[in-house]
């Protein structure tokens, strides 16, 4: 894993000179033009292009992938290391859509099974949107996310190290989700299968239209926990500020151990 006390090089010199984040003696271009770390400069393009496609783009189509995708040679650590670089451009229009899909294109179609984000040098309003969109790899989440992370996931792994923003999980089929902190408003929205676990607490509407799957949050649970839930099982640890059993379904609610959650 890549660390983040290292200096992060500018974007001239990832297009021109990047050979990771060590502490190497800058070295003079004898050809301007050349670059030296074709992989970087690679993803460095494909967020040029995702850019110009604006916020939350049809940027999962097969001609975005086809040319800004799968003609760059990188591996995971590739990846690893432009999710430190993406601090650059945070400052840019519709950042957090734009960079958490990009990097969620790059881990699904990359030839690598196993990826790891950073997200903690980030500034705390641009935390990225859209992480592990569609995901079937192992995923490691460095640090905070912004909303819908694991959005429509299919199958692996994410592990996110810090809390989530709304709707993680939202759509989810399968896989696992394990949020090592809090989770925000809409956790497991619509998820029709596999399972979230949430270390800390979840905000209101934990478990909203869920269908399937399974929620386990070993803090507490805000309002309307299960609101609209039709099937699948929430386990709260701690304690559920309210459920509204009128507007449930199906599936089951347990709080500290006790079922509370079901319809007659």
């Amino acid at each position: 894993m890549l660390s983040l006390n290292q200096p992060i090089p500018s974007r001239s010199a990832a297009l021109g000179r990047f050979r990771g984040f060590g502490s190497e003696k800058e070295e003079t271009i004898r050809r301007p033009g050349v670059v030296e770390d074709r992989s970087l400069a690679g993803l460095i393009g494909s967020w040029d292009a995702i850019k110009r496609l604006g916020a939350y783009p049809q940027a999962l189509d097969k001609r975005f992938v086809d040319e800004h995708i799968l003609s760059i040679e990188y591996s995971a650590r590739d990846v690893e290391r432009f999710s430190i670089h993406l601090v650059e451009f945070q400052d840019e229009p519709d950042f957090t859509a734009n960079a958490g899909r990009l990097l969620s294109l790059l881990i699904n179609h990359g030839k690598d099974e196993a990826y790891t984000i950073h997200t903690r040098h980030l500034d705390r309003r641009n935390q990225l949107d859209c992480l592990g969109y569609g995901n079937t790899k192992t995923l490691i989440i460095e640090g905070d996310t912004g909303s819908y992370c694991g959005g429509r996931m299919i199958s692996g792994s994410i592990s996110v190290m810090g809390s989530t923003g709304m709707k993680c999980g939202e759509d989810m089929v399968g896989g696992n989700i394990q949020v090592m902190e809090n989770a925000g408003f809409g956790l497991g929205n619509r998820m029709e299968g596999g399972s979230i676990s949430v270390k800390g607490n979840a905000d209101e509407l934990c478990g909203l239209w869920m269908g399937g799957g399974s929620i386990e949050v070993f803090g507490n649970a805000g309002a309307k926990c299960g609101e609209e839930m039709e099937g699948g099982e929430i386990r709260v640890h701690g304690k559920i500020e309210y459920v509204n059993l009128f507007n449930k379904q199906g599936g089951e609610i347990y709080e500290k151990g006790r079922l509370v959650g079901i319809k007659w």
